[in-house]
């Protein structure tokens, strides 16, 4: 219902349902002109309504015109992940949950700058150890792909890997989103919706 009015893109539903992130245009106070860069913005559930969305400020929106904020994520634990690109930078943060806001986001161990390999739309599996990213980097199959990180016992990040040509065609592949119980790959390609089983992913772990 408080999606009408303004630019609001790139939803991510809580592991239970109960909350929403986005990114919007709309401005801090919530009405009036839309604003001029984009923002991540949270709305939760209670009983079957939603509430009305609240700005994630600083330390996760900053006010650095220069900085943009966007395809929120949650994790396993209440925390969130994001990109944040500033000029031609682009990196995945993380700020984990703490009372009703988020601590100082940190950057994910990952490649230095996701937009030199055209990194976007970060997805966490509901265990927080698979990441999905798409991305036009060279080597892949024509257009965007999805390519795979996992989390080490170290708690550090894999290499992305292209998933495959069992997924990725010469046709844009990307938006990949995992089923609640992590069993399932949703993506696009093109203006289909298609879903395949987290087993090709899993392969592709036990391989390394």
């Amino acid at each position: 219902p408080f999606a009408r009015e303004y630019m609001d893109i790139e939803p991510g539903l809580s592991p239970d349902g109960r909350r929403i992130l986005f990114v919007s245009n709309r401005p801090a106070s919530g009405g009036g002109e839309p604003g001029k860069f984009p923002d991540i913005w949270m709305a939760e559930k209670t009983g079957d309504r939603w509430g009305d969305p609240v700005r994630l400020g600083p330390p996760v929106n900053t006010d650095d015109p220069a900085d943009i904020e966007a395809h929120p994520a949650f994790g396993p634990d209440g925390g969130i992940y994001f990109m944040r690109q500033n000029g031609k930078v682009r990196r995945l943060f993380q700020a984990a949950r703490r009372g009703d806001g988020f601590d100082e986001p940190r950057p994910v161990p990952l490649q230095e700058n996701l937009f030199a390999g055209g990194f976007s739309g970060p997805c966490l599996s509901p265990d927080g150890r698979i990441l999905l990213m798409h991305s036009r980097r060279d080597g892949g199959f024509g257009d965007w792909d999805l390519y795979v990180a996992f989390l080490d016992e170290t708690g550090g990040w894999s290499e992305f890997e292209n998933i495959g040509p069992v997924v990725n065609t010469d046709k844009p592949e990307s938006s990949p989103t995992f089923s609640p119980d992590g069993r399932s790959i949703f993506f696009t390609r093109e203006t289909d919706i298609l879903w395949v089983s987290v087993a090709i992913v899993e392969e592709l772990r036990a391989k390394r």
